[in-house]
C-alpha cells in the first residue's frame, strides 16, 4: 500500500515531534538550563575587562539586567526634568507633533525584547561588551509618525538627545547637540 504525505501533514507531524522533544528537555538544547552538578561552564577566552560594559562572565539570564547594561555617553549625563520634558516630531511632516512624558506614557504601550548594541563595540579590550539584550516598554515610534503624516520625501529620522557640548569647527565654537539618524527607505511603511 503505498501512502503519501501531504506537506500539511508532515508540518502537523513535525511539530507534534518538537513539542515531544522539548516535553522531555525544554529549551536545554539551547542552553537555557543552568549547569547541573555534572556539568562544567566553560570560560570565555576573550574575557574584557570590567567597565561600564556588559560583563558576559556575569550572565545568568537571556534578559540584560539594567545595573549591567553598559552605558556611554558622548556629551556627559544631562539633567532632565519629567515634568519639562517634551518629544517634538517635525521636519518633513504635515502635522507636527510635540508631546510631553505625561501624554506619551498614556498612550498604548508595548514590550518589545530586543538587543541594543553602540556602534562603537569592537573586539578592542578597552571597549568591549557594549551590547545587551534587553526589553523595551512604551508605545512605538511607528504610531507617532504615521499620526505626523510624514512628507513622501521623508527618508530619515534624526533623534537629537539632552546632552550637548561645545564643539571647535574650522576654528569656530559651535554648541552641539549629540544625535543619531535611523535611515528608512520606500519598503518601510511609517
Amino acid at each position: 500500500m503505498n501512502q503519501s504525505l501531504t506537506r500539511r501533514e508532515m508540518l502537523r507531524g513535525s511539530v507534534a515531534f518538537a513539542a515531544l522533544a522539548f516535553a522531555q528537555r525544554p529549551l536545554s538544547v539551547f542552553g537555557f538550563d543552568k549547569v547541573g552538578a555534572d556539568e562544567t561552564v566553560v570560560p570565555f577566552l576573550d574575557a574584557q575587562p570590567k567597565g561600564k560594559m556588559l560583563y558576559w562572565q556575569d550572565l545568568t539570564s537571556w534578559i540584560t539586567p539594567n545595573d549591567q547594561l553598559y552605558s556611554v555617553s558622548h556629551y556627559g549625563t544631562p539633567e532632565v526634568d519629567p515634568g519639562k520634558w517634551q518629544l517634538e516630531i517635525s521636519g518633513l511632516v504635515k502635522k507636527p507633533k510635540t508631546l510631553s512624558l505625561v501624554q506619551i506614557k498614556a498612550r498604548k504601550r508595548k514590550t518589545v525584547t530586543a538587543p541594543l548594541e553602540c556602534s562603537g563595540n569592537s573586539a578592542n579590550p578597552g571597549f568591549m561588551g557594549a551590547i545587551g539584550n534587553i526589553e523595551w516598554t512604551g508605545t512605538p515610534l511607528a504610531a507617532l509618525l504615521k499620526e505626523c503624516h510624514p512628507l513622501d520625501r521623508a527618508i530619515e529620522a534624526v533623534f537629537f538627545g539632552a546632552d550637548e557640548k561645545v564643539e571647535k569647527i574650522r576654528d569656530k565654537d559651535y554648541l552641539q547637540t549629540f544625535a543619531r539618524t535611523s535611515i528608512s527607505n520606500s519598503s518601510v511603511a511609517w
